[in-house]
């Protein structure tokens, strides 16, 4: 029996367990490995482990550097997507486990390297970047997995200019409002799915709207579902409302930052929202 087939039917809390020391001796073997191999000059971690905000669940993303005088054959790119990966990338994954799916995503790689999606036979799964060494630059926030000779640190992103953040909140405001009146319809037609996907997107338009005033620094942030699951009409249309409201509280601040003021399709969003 396989080991996926094996706890496939393991209690959430054991699984977890379980999944986090199958993910840390892949980890170690990633080390171990890369580490020992002159071909690598250096490793970090990206995704959420470079973020710090790991659970029990999460994969392992990470960037590694390629020396010179090997980036040509493991930086190979002869596909910009497939369902396979060259012949020196699947020889070095095939050292790290027992490979089921590999697939060539190399639109997310970084600049000049490559992105290699793997799932192994124990349901833990690997993002592998690899990067030749002269275009490589290290976050300086980003955890180091190990580093035989100094990687230049990226330059710090630019702050965004207050011009940027006016326009850019105005557009996210328009474009909420939009979408908060087709998720309306959604629950209206009775697509529960399409709702609470929506409810995901309405999310994240208030939180970058309230970065943007704020002037924080852009990031990925990984947020938990938005809004408990509303399963019946009633608490989908009392969802969207709460969702209006949080967006409309955020007018003072968008009037302070110099936004141009957007006016809330409120009252559309009612008009669908009237009735059953």
């Amino acid at each position: 029996m396989s080991s996926l087939s094996a706890t496939t039917s393991t209690p959430r809390a054991t699984w977890a367990t379980t999944h986090a020391a199958l993910r840390d001796a892949l980890l170690e073997r990633i080390v171990s490995t890369l580490g020992a191999d002159e071909r690598f000059v250096a490793a970090w971690f990206s995704g959420s482990f470079g973020r710090g905000e790991q659970d029990a669940y999460s994969d392992i993303d990470l960037i590694a550097v390629v020396a010179q005088s090997h980036a040509n054959a493991l930086c190979a790119r002869p596909w910009n997507n497939a369902a396979r990966t060259t012949p020196e990338r699947l020889e070095l994954i095939q050292r790290l486990g027992t490979p089921v799916i590999v697939h060539d995503a190399h639109r997310n790689a970084p600049e000049g390297g490559t992105h290699t999606n793997v799932a192994f036979d124990d349901a833990t799964h690997l993002d592998l970047n690899l990067v030749p060494l002269h275009l490589a630059q290290r976050p300086a926030d980003a955890p180091l997995l190990f580093e035989k000779q100094p990687i230049p640190l990226a330059p710090a992103s630019e702050p965004e200019s207050l011009e940027y953040r006016r326009e850019k909140a105005a557009q996210i405001v328009a474009l909420f409002w939009i979408m908060a009146v087709s998720t309306a319809k959604y629950r209206r037609r009775g697509w529960d799915v399409n709702v609470h996907m929506m409810f995901d997107a309405l999310r994240g338009q208030i939180q970058e709207v309230r970065r943007l005033i704020a002037g924080e620094p852009a990031r990925f942030r990984r947020y938990a579902p938005a809004i408990p699951l509303a399963t019946t009409p009633a608490t989908q249309a009392d969802a969207i409302r709460a969702l209006c409201d949080e967006m409309e509280s955020l007018a003072p601040d968008l009037a302070h930052l110099g936004a141009p003021q957007v006016s809330p399709a409120r009252a559309q969003v009612e008009r669908w929202l009237a009735g059953p």
